[in-house]
């Protein structure tokens, strides 16, 4: 697989996961897109899990450094 490939669709990835898309949609849609050159789904469950977990960790850091600024 081309490494430019997997780099586009890491961050079409972590684009989709930040707008709440599931996985599977994620899975078809870069099926559509990169055909035989996509990542395997449980790689794209992989990588959404680990995106979903840094998002949450990064919206739970920001909460409370507004709380601790007030």
């Amino acid at each position: 697989m081309d490494v430019d490939a997997q780099q586009e669709q890491r961050i079409i990835i972590k684009f989709l996961v930040v707008e709440g898309v599931s996985g599977a949609e994620i899975h078809c849609c870069l099926l559509a897109v990169f055909k035989s050159e996509t990542l395997s789904r449980s790689r794209v469950f992989e990588r959404c899990a680990r995106f979903r977990s840094r998002h949450n960790q990064s919206a739970v850091m920001t909460m409370l450094a507004h709380r601790v600024l007030r």
